[in-house]
């Protein structure tokens, strides 16, 4: 019996792994979607294939022990965890439970793969996990503002003459922006997974592995703090601007392979350290386990059965929904978009009068990302009044509701509080910011649909709360595609900087500029909206 159970083993090891994947593979499938919009974790499809890879080295020579017991009770409990990511809908849990099911699988039917080596492959794939509860986008908003804090220190030693407000640095010859992309968090994940290839191919010791993992932040923060340190020397020594175009892309690469390279140096001389210090040269401290007890292991195993590929197809329960989901996010996507020839439709320069006590003095068009959080168009109208300079901006096309403070606070700005007006019938938020240097910033904005009817939420200022994403997720069983219901929505905003807090008089005035102007944008934009639902409708067709 001892015998057959090997070869049962293998007839089922490989179809044991991939009937779960394909259960979940509808929602693995959204979930790649929203990590190629992640521009820190689109190297994804690499580190997946290192892993395929490392699976296939398994020595069929060695069997180190691992309870057979314990390893099973964990592939059961990794199903469990796949039936609820199903039930739920999720594609992040779908995600971490295909890291569950690869671990749990690489343990029984990989005998030739150590424990640490399993727990180093599944390390591989966890740095592809987007942090859950909006804890990335937390991640990215403290790595800009750590490198913009750095980087000024920095300049500060080398006499570089600049004022910081927030993640902006500016210098005689331009501001700088600390963009996501120049906050580091890139390069964070991207040398984690770099990390984690060469200590596989290395098969490092335990102690360097981990000395390795910890180490990766202080080489990332390093390697970003140059990367911004060296524009700012273009810029200020030599004239020459690298903070966009080919050459923005090319010194990002070059510092990337140069922290991988020091990195590199130092997993060497971690291991040079761990050679001088062990017993033996290349003594990993494994041992091979008895001939008894690698025949207990496989009866414990071999006690699954037709089970280790039968149990599986129950996820397949749910398969139906998770394809109708796919099929709701393709036809009704969470973040709308809106073509250039559309968004030159709404008020332009000409369409705004300027508010008694205030004058246009300029305007601009920005086009973004689709998935810009400031959103994939706006529309820039630069006011001076008495009380100062004033922008005011139409932003879209959002989904439902966007909380503006949010994209502030990513720009370096702490809010200190956040209001509800409510007006002569209208409704907009009214919010006190202020950055680093002290400087204060009335935000003021609201939103419409594309019937140009206020949009309104239903709840409190301080809605997004880490529980309140939660109970989304589990009770609602909320899922990219699940906002389709949302309507498209419009953002007006005008933001007032001021040295001071404004008295109630002054604030009586900028919510008088802002009542005013919105009410012109919103009318002037009747025709551009009538446009977008044309389209909409022609699209549905």
């Amino acid at each position: 019996m001892s015998n057959d159970n090997p070869a049962r083993l293998n007839r089922w090891n490989w179809i044991a792994l991939i009937l779960p994947l394909i259960a979940l593979s509808p929602l693995l499938y959204m979930q790649c979607r929203i990590l190629m919009q992640k521009p820190h974790l689109q190297f994804f499809p690499l580190a997946v294939a290192a892993c395929v890879y490392f699976l296939g080295q398994s020595d069929p020579s060695k069997r180190y022990f691992r309870p057979g017991e314990l390893v099973i009770g964990a592939w059961l409990l990794s199903m469990l965890s796949a039936m609820l990511a199903l039930y739920l809908g999720s594609p992040w849990l779908s995600h971490f439970v295909a890291i569950m099911l690869v671990g749990t699988w690489a343990l029984l039917a990989r005998p030739g793969l150590s424990v640490l080596r399993v727990v180093g492959i599944c390390g591989l794939l966890v740095v592809t996990l987007p942090a859950p509860l909006g804890w990335d986008k937390r991640l990215i908003s403290g790595l800009q503002s750590f490198s913009s804090i750095a980087c000024s220190r920095l300049m500060d030693l080398t006499n570089i003459v600049h004022v910081r407000r927030g993640n902006i640095i500016e210098v005689p010859s331009k501001p700088l922006f600390v963009e996501e992309a120049c906050s580091g968090v890139d390069s964070q994940y991207a040398l984690m997974a770099v990390a984690g290839v060469l200590l596989l191919l290395g098969r490092a010791h335990w102690w360097v592995s981990l000395v390795t993992i910890l180490t990766v932040p202080i080489w990332a923060i390093l390697g970003n703090l140059l990367r911004i340190y060296l524009i700012v020397i273009g810029l200020e020594w030599f004239g020459i601007d690298l903070s966009h175009g080919t050459t923005h892309t090319f010194l990002g690469l070059g510092v990337f392979v140069f922290t991988a390279w020091v990195h590199w140096s130092s997993v060497q001389f971690l291991n040079y350290l761990h050679l001088r210090w062990s017993a033996s040269q290349l003594d990993l401290k494994t041992a091979s386990k008895s001939k008894g007890a690698a025949e207990g292991e496989l009866h414990s195993i071999g006690r699954l059965g037709l089970g280790w590929a039968f149990f599986p197809l129950c996820l397949f329960v749910f398969f139906p929904e998770s394809v109708r989901a796919v099929m709701e996010f393709h036809a009704s996507p969470d973040l709308p978009s809106i073509t250039q020839e559309e968004s030159g439709a709404f008020p332009g320069a000409s369409d705004l009068v300027a508010p008694s006590g205030s004058e246009v003095v300029g305007f601009h068009t920005a086009y973004r990302d689709r998935n810009d959080m400031l959103g994939q168009h706006s529309r820039i109208w630069e006011l001076s009044s008495d009380l100062g300079r004033l922008t005011l901006s139409l932003d879209f096309p959002f989904r439902g509701w966007h909380p503006l403070w949010e994209c502030y606070i990513n720009s370096g700005w702490h809010r200190e509080r956040s209001e509800l007006i409510e007006t002569e019938g209208a409704s907009f938020f009214e919010t006190v910011l202020r950055n680093d240097l002290g400087d204060l910033a009335i935000l003021h904005f609201s939103l419409f649909d594309q019937q140009a009817n206020p949009y309104k939420y239903e709840g409190s200022v301080d809605f997004r709360t880490q529980s309140g994403r939660w109970a989304n997720t589990i009770l609602n069983r909320e899922r990219p595609g699940d906002r389709a219901h949302e309507p498209m929505t419009f953002q007006f905003q005008q933001i007032a900087y001021t040295s001071a807090l404004p008295s109630e008089e002054q604030l009586g005035f900028l919510r008088k500029i802002f009542l005013e102007s919105r009410v012109q944008v919103v009318s002037q934009s009747a025709n551009a909206l009538a446009m977008v639902r044309s389209q909409r409708a022609d699209g549905s067709r």
